[in-house]
């Protein structure tokens, strides 16, 4: 029960709209180079100065922090998160055949993009990330099953997208990496690029259901950390979304995981 609260389609774009053909690593930042831009940021724990970060963003956490463990993203995702059970649970609600435009904001490895492309041919799938590395993984996606995809490497706090031009907004494992500061901006620009009466989908920590899930949460919010997390561990991220400019927010499902409980939340902009 519902609870109220172009030429190459695969090729990665920046914010500009011009296609990144030169693949260059973005330099990363280590333990000794890294000092926090603002009050938003936690204290970063002291590190071996031959530990990569990889930051790619003053505003967010990357996908599990460390750049030498992106490539076990999706399998970590996959054994830990019931992936396959809430992204297909997110699409059953999210999209319909007349949806036309579907926007998945903080797409990481792509695969919920390419899952509803595949289930929907006929809907425009833009998936916007600002980690190029992640992209890479997602176009590679893209191109193993030859999916017409548009991959834009942007900021979710200044979406290089029209107002209005989504149907739909999606997004998974997103939003608890961003800062409190950034997590506003990124909501608000999603509202922006929302059509009237357009839906906004959300799969992300929500507050734990039992002590059990809090305490199964705790590495997670380490991990990707406190200042982020905290609104999730409180169960605010519905609050954010009505702030940002949603007519209504409804808690659809939650999901208890080995980490903690997983949200999936559903937002309608005004008509």
């Amino acid at each position: 029960m519902a609870h109220h609260y172009s030429d190459r389609p695969n090729a990665i774009k920046d914010a500009t709209g011009n296609f990144d053909r030169s693949n260059a690593a973005i330099p990363p930042r280590t333990a000794e180079n890294y000092k926090p831009m603002d009050d938003d940021r936690e204290t970063l724990w002291v590190l071996p100065d031959n530990l990569e970060i990889g930051f790619v963003s003053e505003t967010y956490i990357p996908a599990l922090r460390f750049k030498a463990l992106a490539p076990l993203y999706d399998v970590i995702v996959r054994l830990t998160t019931r992936e396959a059970t809430v992204k297909q649970a997110l699409i059953d609600a999210a999209i319909t055949r007349d949806v036309r435009t579907v926007v998945d904001i903080g797409c990481g490895s792509g695969t919920l993009t390419v899952a509803i492309k595949r289930q929907f041919p006929k809907a425009r799938v833009i998936g916007v990330d600002l980690d190029e590395q992640m992209l890479g993984y997602a176009q590679r996606k893209t191109e193993n099953v030859d999916l017409s995809v548009e991959l834009i490497k942007a900021d979710a706090t200044h979406l290089p997208l029209d107002d209005g031009l989504a149907d739909r907004v999606v997004s998974s494992l997103f939003f608890h990496h961003l800062y409190p500061k950034q997590k506003r901006q990124a909501l608000a620009e999603t509202m922006r690029v929302l059509a009237p009466g357009g839906e906004l989908y959300v799969a992300d920590w929500g507050r734990p259901s039992n002590l059990l899930m809090r305490a199964l949460f705790f590495p997670v919010r380490l991990l990707d950390g406190l200042p982020n997390t905290a609104d999730h561990v409180r169960g605010r991220l519905p609050e954010l979304i009505t702030q940002a400019g949603a007519d209504r927010v409804e808690s659809l499902a939650e999901y208890s995981t080995v980490f903690g409980t997983l949200t999936l939340l559903r937002a309608i902009k005004a008509g």
